[in-house]
This record gives structure tokens, sequence and C-alpha cells, in this order.
């Protein structure tokens, strides 16, 4: 090991022990800013000074909000009282818009503080809410992220579509695949596209557990087998997961006369006991799929296993489930 600007470098430029998470700690600070956490985060002068002139600044937008919003605020009131709209103004050719004429919904907010005050509170829960997403995401990144990390930085513009899309992420399961990808991202730079972040972005938690339950049943090929029995998938929720991004359809697999594919830490060997060929139908995992896959820990399904032995048996093929870490003393399981 050598050191190169003082950073720990392992074999081929790579970060191993600390320097791992201070690699981590570096690309946070770079998409957020400095924060407060157990991490090591550190408060930069620099920021602070920055902040000072931005609230300065705010303050100044934020009164002549207030004075405006109060304007508003007064119109509204003249209108409420007398069923109509506010006036477009003495020149204006346009005619005013009719007035509903039913009963009207009174709407006190004289005991409220001001309008812009109101919105301040929103803006502040929300960035805390916010900045709690982050946090937790980053934490599980810190807990995810391994001993050695490639020493290639993270791209900037990969940064910003990250935290751009994690603030907003409340869900717990879902801030565990955010973090997780992060912490992937920074220990192999490239690995997550960003356009599997908007993927991320758009899943739903039932979506996020519909796309687990069919990787639980894909080969390492990527492939997923279109029948119900096997995939486990509806097809509602095959074409879920294809609106979603995650899934190509409508392809077809033809079992060679002998052909092994990856399944968990399994091997599935075929082989043809009758002439011909069968083929079915199938999908394959799109790259952001193919990548969001990584996140997931998954562990050989024994009902899909059963369910894909009948379907070989239809189609004239028998069928060997090994163990991949096995060699010359393979234990076989016959199904």
């Amino acid at each position: 090991m050598v050191e190169v600007e003082g950073l720990a470098l392992g074999a081929a430029g790579v970060y191993v022990g600390v320097k791992a998470v201070d690699k981590l700690i570096e690309v946070v600070a770079s998409g957020i800013g400095a924060i407060t956490a157990p991490w090591r985060l550190k408060q930069m002068a620099a920021a602070e000074v920055e902040a000072q002139a931005i609230r300065a600044s705010g303050q100044i937008r934020l009164k002549l909000m207030e004075v405006e919003g109060e304007r508003q605020l007064a119109e509204l009131r003249a209108a409420m009282v007398s069923k109509s709209l506010p006036s477009l103004g003495e020149d204006s050719n346009v005619q005013e818009v009719p007035v509903y004429e039913g009963e009207l919904i009174e709407s006190d907010v004289s005991g409220l503080p001001p309008l812009t005050a109101r919105a301040e509170a929103r803006f502040r829960y929300q960035e805390a809410k916010r900045q709690f997403n982050v946090e937790q995401i980053v934490a599980v990144a810190y807990n995810e992220i391994p001993s050695e990390v490639s020493s290639q930085p993270v791209d900037d513009d990969w940064v910003a579509r990250f935290f751009e899309g994690a603030k907003d992420v409340s869900n717990e399961e879902m801030r565990k695949l955010w973090g997780k990808l992060l912490a992937g991202e920074v220990a192999a730079p490239g690995c997550y596209s960003v356009r599997t972040l908007d993927v991320l972005r758009n899943l739903s938690p039932v979506e996020a557990r519909l796309f687990e339950k069919a990787c639980s049943r894909a080969f390492d090929e990527d492939v997923i087998l279109s029948d119900e029995s096997v995939s486990g998938l509806s097809v509602e929720e095959t074409m879920v997961l294809v609106d979603c991004g995650l899934l190509q359809s409508g392809l077809a697999w033809c079992f060679e006369d002998e052909e092994a594919v990856g399944y968990c830490d399994k091997q599935i060997l075929f082989r043809r006991r009758v002439a011909g060929s069968r083929g079915v139908g199938a999908c394959r995992l799109s790259r952001a799929a193919q990548e969001l896959r990584r996140l997931l820990s998954l562990q050989p399904d024994a009902e899909f296993l059963k369910a894909l032995e009948l379907l070989a048996r239809d189609s004239g093929l028998t069928m060997t489930v090994v163990d991949k870490v096995a060699t010359n003393h393979s234990v076989a399981t016959g199904f």
C-alpha cells in the first residue's frame, strides 16, 4: 500500500479502510453540503458565510412577498364578501368571470399568521423532512460501503441527480434501496446509470416489492419465463413492471438439447429427452432492472423450482439443480 496525497491506496488505485468511508463523505458533501451526523461530516466555514448571505437576501425577498401577500389576501376577502372576483382593471376589455351563485364557503384566516409566514413554515417543514430522508439514506450507505472502493471519482451530475431524487424518499424500504445504490456507486462509479435513478425515483413501494418478487424467479441471464405458474406474476403484474421500465415482454426462450442457466446460488441443468424443441414466452430485465437487481438479497424459491420442473417436463426436458460453489463434488438435487 502506498500514500498518494494523503490517501491510502491499495493495488490499482483502490481506497481501503477508513478512506473508503472518507470517499462516501466527500460524495455526500458534494451533493448536499456538510451535515452534522455521526459519520464525521463537518461544517464548512465558507458554506456558513454563503448561508448568511442567502438568509439576508431571503429576508428581503420575504418582506416584499409579505407585502404582496397581504394585498392579495385583502382582495380575496373583498371578493368573498361581494361574491365576485376582483376587477380586472378599468382599462381592461376582458369581461369578468361569472361568479358561482351557490352558498359561499367562508374561509376565516384572521387568526392565522401572515401568508408569507405560513409559506415559510411549510418550507421549513418540507426541507426538514427532506433532510431527514437524506440523512437516513446516507446512514444506510455508510453501513453498506465496502472496505475497498475505487479511487475513481463519482460524476458530479450523477451525485446531483441522486440527491434530487433521494430527498423525497420517505418509505423505509425504499430508503434502503437508495442507500445501497449510493454505496455501490461510490465503490464502483458508473455501475448505476442516471436512467436507473429515474426508474427508481418513480417506483412505488408496492412496485418495488413486485419487482423483487419477479427477480426472485429470474435466471442470472436476466430472463423471466412468462408462464404464470413459473414467474408467479399475473398478466396485470407483468404489465405493471413493463410500464415501470423494468421488463421487456413478448420474447421467447428456446431450450437447447443441453443448457445450463444460473439462478441465485444454484445452477440449473436442462437436458432434452425427446426430439424437437419448444419455445416458451419470456421477459427480459431492462438495463435499469439489471442494475437494481444487484441491490436485492435473493434466495432460491422452492416453489419456483417445482413449477420450473413441471414446465421442463412438459417441454421434454429433464432438470437438475446443483450448487454453484460445488465443482467436482457437486451436490445434485433432482426435480
